[in-house]
Parts: structure tokens; C-alpha cells; sequence
């Protein structure tokens, strides 16, 4: 069983935009994830996780202050290991490939990252293009909180987000890779009542060990 503090200290993710998150930890630790140009966060973050490449990514000009980076993936060397604890958070990242048949046999692409705080274990996935492999199931464990690419067509197709969730069996699941929070009620629909749904009224989100829901549920922002 938790120690009681373990149950009651909270995390909150506040989704930006696209795959951009702010996450604040129990000891006020923000770490933001994937930096994109056209959702800016006022106040300097901490820490800067980059999952890959692209601008949509990797968009240091979205970034106020000095912020330590953590690079999941480099144009020098490619896919970027990182395993390490800062403040209250423990952070790991796992590799992903192209999409294609064997996925482990192509080029690592993407950096899924792995964070631990508040009790509360996260995985954001980043530009996943594929169902998991056994190896980076074994890594990844079962995540509390999944951040999942919902587009449908650049990352991974409705079908592949629906085994994504099957293999993982998270009890939050968090649609990221869109704009507009419309665009996850697409997914919603496309899931067939699969999972419960629950719409939160504005874009961001508090977590404990006591919040979280009893079996897997995907949640819905709202707000403009």
C-alpha cells in the first residue's frame, strides 16, 4: 500500500496544443513536453522533454527562460537514452520506429518518454507510428496516464490507437497529436463505446493515486 502522502500529492498536465503538455509536480517541478510554436507558455519552464524532430516538435521559440533540454532525439547521434531524476520526477525515455512491417528492424524515428511523480506514472508516446513491440512493453510497463497520438492518419490509424491502449491498460487515457479539442471527439466516436469517455471542462488536468479512475477511461478536454 502507498504511504498516504504518495496518495494524496497530485500532478497536473495541462494540455497546450498538439502533443505539448505542462506538467507540474507535487513540488512545483514544470516540464513541458514537445514545444510548439503556436502555443507559447508565458512563465519559463524548468525542463523541455523533445520526442522528436519536427518543428511541431521541437519548437524552442515557444520557450521563455533557460530550461534544461532533454533531446529524445538528435540530429547528430539519432535516438537519445536518458534515464535520470530531477526534483520530484523521474524521467526514462523508449525508442519507436517507422511505421512498417517489422517495426524494431527500421529506423528509430520517435522517443517516448516515461515520467514518475506524485505516484502517478505517465507515459507520453510522443509521434508513436506502430502497435508496441514486446521489448518496448517490457520497458514501458503499465502507465498510469497515457498520452497517445489520436490524429488518425500521420501517426497511428484508430485501430492501432485502440491496440496501443489494449496493450498498455492505462486508466487515463489523455488524445494529444491534434489542435482543437474537437478533434479527439473523432476519436471518441471511433473508439464504439470501448471505454468510458469523460469530458473535462477545461485543459487541464489533477491526478493522485486516489483520482484515478478504476479501469481504463479516455478523457476529453474542453475549453476553447
Amino acid at each position: 500500500t502507498a504511504p498516504p502522502s504518495t496518495l494524496t500529492a497530485t500532478v497536473t498536465l495541462e494540455w497546450l496544443g498538439h502533443s505539448s503538455f505542462l506538467l507540474t509536480s507535487p513540488g512545483g517541478l514544470r516540464l513541458v513536453t514537445d514545444p510548439h510554436g503556436f502555443y507559447p507558455l508565458q512563465e519559463p519552464p524548468a525542463v523541455v522533454t523533445i520526442s522528436n524532430l519536427h518543428v511541431t516538435h521541437s519548437d524552442m521559440q515557444a520557450l521563455a527562460g533557460n530550461p534544461r533540454l532533454l533531446w529524445g532525439m538528435t540530429r547528430e547521434a539519432g535516438w537519445n537514452r536518458l534515464a535520470l531524476v530531477l526534483g520530484d520526477v523521474g524521467i526514462f525515455n523508449v525508442p519507436s520506429y517507422a511505421r512498417g512491417g517489422e517495426a524494431a528492424q527500421s529506423a528509430i524515428q520517435n522517443s517516448m518518454f516515461v515520467f514518475r511523480t506524485a505516484g502517478v506514472y505517465i507515459a507520453h508516446l510522443g509521434n508513436l507510428r506502430h502497435p508496441l513491440t514486446p521489448q518496448q512493453l517490457q520497458r514501458l510497463g503499465r502507465p498510469d496516464v497515457v498520452l497517445i497520438p489520436v490524429d488518425g492518419h500521420w501517426t497511428l490509424s484508430f485501430d492501432e490507437v485502440l491496440r496501443v491502449i489494449e496493450q498498455l491498460r492505462p486508466l487515463i487515457v489523455l488524445p494529444m497529436h491534434i489542435d482543437v479539442p474537437q478533434q479527439a471527439l473523432v476519436f471518441a466516436e471511433a473508439s464504439g463505446e470501448r471505454y468510458p469517455i469523460r469530458r473535462l471542462p477545461e485543459r487541464s488536468l489533477t491526478v493522485s493515486r486516489q483520482l484515478l479512475p478504476g479501469s481504463t477511461t479516455i478523457m476529453l478536454f474542453g475549453g476553447s
